[in-house]
């Protein structure tokens, strides 16, 4: 994995860069207030993105949220990777961003289709549950962003029920 570091330039201007660039498989950017990993559409991409979440958040000294964003990271790759039907790019860009009050996790896939419950998963569900419902779909001009949210309100929230689908931006 390739990291790079510039403390003052914004995340993603330096990921576009990087990206331009360097011609990797799994390239990873992490600054003060965000970070970015690049990586295939495939299944161990799942465990990936969650190790690169527990990284960020336990460097950015909040280790604490890192186990459920790392699980909400993971339920929300596992979509990208099972469902996202990509028109040209098979890859998945995971997107970790500082908040005042906790951390908001993204998974950028080619796909248009926004992810939808299943029979036989759980997934949202339990995404749904560790966010307390501050979860939603950002559509692109390619693909979308599914993003959620944990932190501040979020352990309040927690002690509730599930409240649907989440919401949309």
């Amino acid at each position: 994995m390739s990291a790079v570091e510039r403390p003052g330039v914004p995340v993603c201007v330096v990921f576009a860069e990087v990206v331009g660039v360097l011609p990797a498989s799994e390239l990873s950017v992490v600054g003060d207030r965000g970070g970015c990993v690049l990586m295939a559409r495939e299944a161990r991409s799942v465990r990936r993105a969650r190790g690169f979440v527990v990284r960020v958040l336990d460097g950015w000294g909040l280790a604490d949220l890192a186990d459920d964003a790392g699980l909400v990271v993971s339920e929300l790759v596992t979509n990208a990777v099972m469902y996202a039907v990509p028109p040209a790019y098979a890859g998945v860009r995971v997107r970790v961003v500082r908040l005042a009050g906790g951390v908001r996790v993204e998974v950028h896939d080619a796909s248009a289709a926004k992810p939808e419950r299943h029979a036989y998963g759980r997934g949202l569900v339990v995404v749904d549950a560790l966010t307390g419902g501050n979860w939603g779909v950002d559509t692109l001009r390619f693909g979308k962003s599914v993003w959620a949210e944990l932190g501040g309100d979020t352990a309040r929230a927690r002690r509730q029920p599930p409240r649907g689908y989440g919401k949309a931006a």
